[in-house]
Formats: structure tokens, sequence, C-alpha cells
């Protein structure tokens, strides 16, 4: 029997995550006025498009979940799907995001609360992984939460 759990990918308590919420819907808004006022049919057309982004930014957000299974980790998305054998993850670890920057952090620094900064969890399937490098094949990234990052630690430690 297989046991899975359900997790999400994206933490949408985050203060950065809150703030570009709030930006989204209010550039939405405002492309929804501008379609209103504008008269020309084309620049109508583009503000609409551009207001029907929030929605499907907010969608992806809800939808995009991490699922633990027994003996494998699967991200699944509205576009794809990644899954990753506990055997096979050779890195494993935290980095925090803020802005462009990211870099690795210790265990300590895990769940410090930062206003600018992201924590995202990675695995991935070969030794040494940057979350800057250009290479990104092989690994799955998501929003850092405690419960999650423990339950899969221990499923790595039990694999090997």
């Amino acid at each position: 029997m297989t046991e899975s759990r359900e997790y999400p990918a994206v933490n949408l308590r985050h203060p950065m995550m809150i703030f570009w919420f709030l930006i989204f819907i209010a550039f939405s808004t405002f492309m929804i006025w501008l379609a209103f006022v504008i008269t020309n049919v084309w620049l109508t057309f583009l503000f609409s498009i551009f207001s029907l982004l929030t929605p499907f930014i907010i969608y992806y957000s809800l939808t995009t979940k991490v699922i633990i299974e027994n003996n494998q980790i699967v991200k699944k998305s509205p576009f794809r799907t990644k899954t990753m054998s506990f055997k096979s993850i050779k890195s494993f670890g935290v980095y925090k995001q803020e802005g462009k920057f990211a870099r690795v952090i210790n265990r300590d620094e895990f769940d410090k609360k930062d206003w600018l900064g992201q924590n995202f969890i990675f695995i991935a399937n070969r030794k040494g992984y940057s979350p800057l490098s250009f290479r990104q094949k092989g690994s799955i990234r998501f929003h850092y939460f405690k419960e999650l990052y423990g339950i899969i630690e221990n499923k790595i430690k039990a694999s090997k």
C-alpha cells in the first residue's frame, strides 16, 4: 500500500507573497479601468489580457503541490510534474532567495522571519547543487515548510 501526503508548494502566507498578490491585484484593477477609459479596441484587448494574468497566477500558486510518497517525491503543477526517488537524492537543503540572489543557509537560519527573503527547499540528483546554477535539470524546488523539511529529511535517511 502506497502512502502519500500532499503539501502546498507555495507559502501563500509569506509577507513577500502577500505583497506580490496585492501588486498583481492593483495592476489588474488598473488595467480593467484603462480598458474602460481608452476607446481603442486593440489597447482594450491588450489591457484585458494583462488583467487576466492575476487570476492565473493565483490559480498556479494554489494548485502547485508537493506529494510525498513512500519512495519518491513529486512536485505537481498545472504545466508539469517532476518526480524524484529518495534513493537518487544527492543534494538536499534550504536556500534563501533575496531578489536575484540565493544562498544556501544553515539549519539555525531556517525559521528566521525575513520580509524580503523567502526560504526554499531544494533536492537534486547531483552533488554540489547550486540554486543559482543555470543547470536546474534534475532538481526540485519549493517553499520551505518546517514539517515538510523534517519528513523529507527522514525519508532520505531511511532510504540510504
